[in-house]
Parts: C-alpha cells; sequence; structure tokens
C-alpha cells in the first residue's frame, strides 16, 4: 500500500511534510552505524532484558535502524512492517504486551517475519520536536511491561533524542562552515575573474554540485525581449543547454528577472508541462527529470543583471532555508562582480577604441620601411598609455617616436592621446629633438595629477643618413647591422613630468638595410630578470629576424615579453637600399653647391639643378618645375640672407627634393603681391608648383625646402 492510500491518522502524520523535512535535516538515514547510538540500543538491551534493541527513523516509506542490537538481518524494511508507524501516529510511547492480542499488530508482517510477541517504544524527536522515529525494546514472547520499564526505554530515547540534537548542531556547524569556506572561495574567484562569462561561470560551478544538479545563468537579450542562457554547471556528458525563455512567462527564472525576488518551484517539469507543454525548454527539463527549482535575481544597485536557476531532480529533497539563504548570498557576490566586471569590460573596450584610435597609421616612404606593433596588457586594466607614431616632416626627413604614459585604463590612454597630438603638432615645427622633449616635459607637469612619462624622439635624415635623437628616460634603441645588433648609446635622461632638466642629442648613422628598434619597457621589463637580459633578448632576436619587420615585430613580442600585465609598443624602421649614385651616369644623386652671391649664384643654381635632373631623369617634364623651382628659392635666400647659401639636391624614389640653406631665421611665407610690385611672387610660385613645401630651423638660420613628384621616362628609375 503506497504512503499516500494507508488509513486512519497514520498516512497524514507520517507523511507530515513538517517531519519529513525535519528526518531528512537528521541526516540519520542511510548513514554509517554510529558508537553513540549503538551503545544506547545495547544500554536498552541489558537493562530491560530483551532480545532485540533499535534505534529507528522513518521516512515516507521506510523505517531505517540506525543502531540494531540482536540477530537480525539488513538494515531497514518497509514501514508497514515497522512498529513504529505507531509511535509516529500518537506521537507517544506504544508498549505492546502480546502483538497476537492487540488489534494494532496482530496483522503487523513483523509479527510473523522476526517473531515479534512483546514491543515496547518511545518517540524519537527531532530538535523541533518532530518524531523521527522510535528507540524500542522488542521480546519475543509475551511480557507484561512495568512502568520502570517504560521509564527506562523514555530516559534512554530522550537521550538518543539529545544526541540527534547534537548530530544535527555538528551537522549544521560543519555545513555553515563549509558554505562560509565556499562563500569566502566564491569572493576570490568572482572578484578575481576578468570577464562577465567567467563570473558566471565560476558562480554556476561553486553551485554545483553541493546545491543543486544543475546551475544556469541567464541575461537578458539586448532587447530585452528573451533570458539567455549564459553558462551551466551539471553532471558531466549531461550539460543540457536550455533554449531562450520569455521573461513574461511562468517559469520560476521568468518570474524571479521580472520581480526582482528569490522564486522556488517544487517539480519544474510539472509546471512546465501545465503551462507551456509544447516548448523545448519544457521537453529538456522533463528530458532531465526536473524536479525542485529555485530562481535568485542577480540583482545590484537597484538593477537586474540576470538570473541564477538552481535545479535538482525529481525525488531529491526541495531547498530548505539553508539552501536558499547561501544561493542569494552567491547571487549576490555574483551581481557585484558581474557589475564590476562589466564596468571594467566597458573601460577596456573604450579604452582600447580611444587608444587603438590614436595609434597612427604609419605613412608609407619611399626611403624608410616602417612596421608598428601594439599588444594590450592581459590583465584586469588590459590598456595602458604605450604609442608610437611616425611623423613625414617633408624632404625624405622622418620623426620617429615611442612613448610610454605610465598607469593603465581610460586615464592613461587619454594622457597618452594628448601627448600624441602634442608630439604630432611640434613635430610638424621641424624643432630640434631636444626643444620637442623639453616642450612636452612642460606639458607634462601641467597635466592633472603627477604623470610620468618615458619617451623617444629622434630625426632620419636619409640625406645625411643620420638619426639624431633624444630619450626621457626611455629604454635604449637597437640597431641591426649586417646580422649584428648595437645598442645606441648616450644617457637616456629623465622621464617628462620629471622636472629632470634639459636633453642631450644624439647622432647615430644609419646606414641602407639597417633596422632600428624602438620598444616600451613592456618588452624587456620583468621582475624575474635584469633590464640588461632583456636587452640582450632583444637583440638576439633582431639580429636573426628576417626581412619581413611584421614577422620581426612578432617574434620581439612572443619571445622577450614574458609579462603578460603590461602592454608593448614596437616601432620598427629599415632605411631603404637605394644606390649612390645613378645608374649608367655615374651621377651622384645627392649634390651640394655652396653658392656666391648675387645673380651670378642664382644661374649656377639654375645651371647645376637641370644637369642634375637630366643626368637622373633625362629630359623629362619636371626638368622645368624643378629648375623654376630651385631658381626662386636661391633668389629669395640670396636677397633676404647673407652668404653662405647652400643648395641641395636629392633624388628619391618618385621625388626630386630642393633644399636650400640661409643665415637668416625668417621663415617664408605666401602673400598676395600688389599689381605694381616688382618682387614678391616667388613663393606663390613655388607652392603652385610644388607638391608640398616647407622650412625648419637650422643651426644660425632656416632651410627650405620643396617636393617635385616625379614620373620618369620608360626605362629609366624614379
Amino acid at each position: 500500500m503506497a504512503p499516500a492510500e494507508r488509513p486512519g491518522a497514520l498516512g497524514p502524520a507520517l507523511l507530515d511534510p513538517g517531519r519529513l523535512r525535519a528526518v531528512r535535516d537528521s541526516n540519520l538515514l542511510d548513514t554509517e552505524p554510529e558508537d553513540a547510538y549503538d551503545q544506547f540500543a545495547s544500554l536498552a538491551r541489558q537493562l530491560l532484558r530483551t532480545p532485540l534493541a533499535f534505534i529507528t527513523v522513518v521516512d515516507g516509506r521506510r523505517s531505517y535502524w540506525k543502531a540494531r542490537v540482536g540477530a537480525v538481518a539488513g538494515r531497514e524494511h518497509d514501514v508497514e512492517a515497522s512498529f513504529c508507524q505507531y509511535v509516529i501516529a500518537d506521537e507517544a510511547a506504544v508498549v505492546v504486551g502480546d502483538t497476537w492480542g492487540d488489534p494494532r499488530t496482530r496483522d503487523n508482517p513483523s509479527v510473523s517475519s522476526m517473531g515479534i510477541r512483546a514491543w515496547a517504544g518511545q518517540p524519537l524527536r527531532a530538535p523541533d520536536g518532530h518524531v523521527l522515529g522510535s528507540f524500542c525494546v522488542v521480546d519475543v514472547v509475551p511480557r507484561t511491561w512495568t512502568e520502570q520499564d517504560v521509564e527506562v526505554l523514555r530516559v534512554l530515547a530522550a537521550a538518543a533524542s539529545a544526541q540527534v540534537a547534537l548530530t544535527a548542531a555538528a551537522v549544521r556547524d560543519r555545513r555553515a562552515r563549509d558554505q562560509l569556506g565556499r562563500l569566502a572561495l566564491a569572493s576570490d574567484l568572482l572578484l578575481s575573474a576578468q570577464e562577465p562569462g567567467q563570473v558566471l561561470q565560476h558562480m554556476a560551478d561553486l553551485a554545483v554540485p553541493d546545491l543543486a544538479v544543475w546551475c544556469t545563468a541567464l541575461v537578458p537579450s539586448e532587447d530585452g525581449q528573451q533570458l539567455l542562457p549564459a553558462v551551466v554547471a551539471g553532471p558531466a556528458g549531461q550539460l543540457a543547454r536550455w533554449p531562450p525563455i520569455d521573461p513574461q512567462g511562468q517559469s520560476p527564472s521568468a518570474r524571479a528577472f521580472r520581480t526582482g525576488k528569490a522564486q522556488t518551484e517544487a517539480d519544474l517539469t510539472a509546471l512546465l508541462v501545465e503551462h507551456a507543454p509544447t516548448e523545448r525548454a519544457t521537453a529538456i527539463t522533463a528530458a532531465n527529470a526536473g524536479g525542485p527549482a529555485y530562481s535568485v535575481p542577480l540583482r545590484v544597485q537597484g538593477q537586474t543583471l540576470g538570473v541564477m536557476t538552481l535545479l535538482r531532480r525529481r525525488g531529491d529533497p526541495p531547498f530548505d532555508a539553508e539552501d536558499e539563504d547561501f544561493a542569494r548570498q552567491l547571487a549576490g557576490r555574483a551581481a557585484n562582480a558581474l557589475l564590476v566586471t562589466r564596468r571594467h569590460q566597458h573601460e577596456r573596450e573604450t579604452a582600447e577604441v580611444l587608444q587603438r584610435s590614436m595609434l597612427s597609421t604609419l605613412p608609407v616612404l619611399p626611403e624608410l620601411d616602417l612596421h608598428g606593433y601594439y599588444r594590450p596588457a592581459g590583465g584586469t586594466a588590459h590598456v595602458g598609455g604605450d604609442w608610437y607614431d611616425a611623423v613625414d616632416l617633408g624632404a625624405g626627413r622622418t620623426a620617429l617616436v615611442i612613448g610610454d604614459v605610465m598607469g593603465r585604463g581610460i586615464h592613461a590612454a587619454a594622457v597618452m592621446g594628448q601627448l600624441r597630438t602634442a608630439v604630432r603638432t611640434l613635430a610638424r615645427l621641424d624643432l630640434p629633438p631636444a626643444q620637442i622633449l623639453s616642450l612636452l616635459d612642460e606639458l607634462v607637469g601641467e597635466l592633472d595629477g603627477d604623470q610620468m612619462v618615458t619617451c623617444f624622439y629622434g630625426v632620419h635624415d636619409p640625406a645625411t643618413g643620420t638619426l639624431v635623437w633624444c630619450s626621457a628616460g626611455h629604454p635604449p634603441p637597437v640597431v641591426r647591422r649586417a646580422g649584428a645588433t648595437a645598442r645606441l648609446g648616450g644617457p637616456p635622461g629623465a622621464p617628462l613630468g620629471v622636472g629632470g632638466g634639459g636633453f642631450d642629442e644624439h647622432t647615430d648613422v644609419l646606414l641602407p638595410g639597417e633596422v632600428l628598434c624602438l620598444f616600451t619597457d613592456g618588452l624587456i621589463e620583468d621582475r624575474t630578470r635584469d633590464l640588461d637580459v632583456g636587452l640582450d633578448q632583444v637583440e638576439r632576436v633582431l639580429a636573426g629576424g628576417g626581412e619581413d619587420l611584421a614577422d620581426v615585430a612578432t617574434m620581439l613580442v612572443r619571445e622577450v615579453a614574458s609579462r603578460e600585465d603590461d602592454d608593448v609598443a614596437v616601432l620598427l624602421a629599415r632605411v631603404s637600399e637605394r644606390p649612390a649614385c645613378d645608374a649608367g651616369s655615374g651621377t651622384a644623386r645627392l649634390l651640394t653647391l655652396e653658392l656666391p652671391g648675387g645673380a651670378e649664384g642664382v644661374g649656377t643654381a639654375r645651371h647645376w639643378a637641370r644637369l642634375a635632373v637630366v643626368a637622373w631623369h633625362g629630359e623629362a617634364a619636371h626638368v622645368e618645375t624643378v629648375t623654376l623651382i630651385t631658381s626662386e628659392l636661391v633668389t629669395n635666400a640670396l636677397l633676404h640672407a647673407s652668404p653662405p647659401v647652400r643648395l641641395r639636391l636629392r633624388a628619391a624614389p618618385g621625388a626630386v627634393y630642393v633644399e636650400v640653406f640661409d643665415q637668416a631665421p625668417h621663415e617664408p611665407r605666401v602673400r598676395a603681391a600688389d599689381p605694381d610690385d616688382e618682387s614678391g611672387r616667388g613663393m606663390v610660385l613655388v607652392d603652385a608648383l610644388a607638391h608640398r613645401w616647407g622650412s625648419r630651423s637650422s643651426r644660425g638660420g632656416k632651410v627650405v625646402w620643396a617636393e617635385v613628384r616625379v614620373e620618369a621616362p620608360a626605362g629609366t628609375e624614379a
């Protein structure tokens, strides 16, 4: 007979939910024998002189003998054959002198199977007073139980009940300590997560298998029309992916998300079958025998970020108050961690967009091959203030820049953006490197907060093959020369922003084919090694690298940068290998001429310019253009500056550069001449004929330059 079908008062008392919960919480069912309970049963057998004594716990279907003294096989039997059912029904002692003559017991199967003729039992109680079962003694012959016998049994039953309370308290204590430990672990794991998905997965893993068979975290879709399962934890091979659900539905997940309050369900399969029989989620839940469910909103600062749903199998006990409290605490920690990681993620994404938008697209130059590489940090802040840049200064000259703003996140990236813009602006003024770093040092000192920035600034001039550079506390550049490498020497100077004073300029020669390597300290810095070890590794990788600059940069970061908690920037520049003389004619591709004053100097300049361009390119259309621009620039210098005046003509791929050096500090400018003016139109003409032109300061004067784009005749080199 099923428990629900038992007659009279027996069924309700036996199946009382509070009693069954107390039985479950006692942690006595299906546990190993314990000395304390065995000793109580032995003492009862001795004091009452019976062949059998039991301490029995009864759930809704069976009697389990926690302690058993006497020759009886097994550890349990059906509740229908248990005499404990009478104690549970009455919630009081039951004493039977002769089971054959008592109408309650004469048809009980144990009378014949176990030979029970006399039986006496006292209630075994839980700390909350519910009857868990009985403390009983059995005799195989009829017997008259005395008041003393009943009192002895009562005292022993009370002692056993006290042991139950002690055991329950110990279990609760262990459980509480375990939950505190898991919550501490949860805090560490959740707060160490770098991505929202990691937070949710850690949370789900901490809930399984101790709290639930499955744990699923759901988050709202972008349009808020669905709850999407983000992660799931459960038995290996049974990680069923539940489909998206309607937040307006009747599932506990939807209700928890919609109301912002925890929801419990005794049988999830039954609920879904009733309200959504055709939904895919119903079929999956039924296939996995989903039973008790508990859903907790991931709620923090007044917003619901998602929902955590715990699910057990049908037949498993429902979630009790301690389970629910632990789940709420876990969800609370997860919600806070999720909010933090989402903010960090937003900050990282914003900073990455900001930083990458400020990492320049390097110019394509005819005489310098460039490649930049940037790797954000792999830690919590991800982005920092590293940057690189190259600025085409005109006349083939290029400014090469690399820098590092100390710190992480949006602030460092924003400071980097300000400095990058300032460097590009100052570079176009074509000021000397030392002067540019001094101006940047003043700018950093004016920024909000204590900033420290390292920076390298150098100018490469292909006409002279030189690199003039300054360093503000930055790692030294490395050059690859004919398979070997060398570090460019010179004191690095103080970082920007610390008030270190002036900066020393250094000049080095870069020959055709040589590769200049600039990098930030994230490439070489490591707490486990000296900086010189990192620099040695840079030299080794650079020396063994191939000709593809992108491959070289990737190798440098992969093999040298051992840390991933700092960002890395690398800038590689290779001097193009161009012939020094024009093929066939032997005419040099770089001509320098000191000019005398007066009209004679202008004529000489025109003559040499024509001869040089014809030798380089033949009778091309741009010969007259170069000759006329040369004439105008030299005339302007001779009129407004004192000698000496120097002319430099240089052929480069696709261009001819005209540079005029004089001793006057005033920069030329384009101005509109009046109709009656006999002069003043020279720079207007240069501006119209040249592809571009400009000027820069030089020692004791200035240089005015112009670039003429050329197309070489067929069969000649541009």
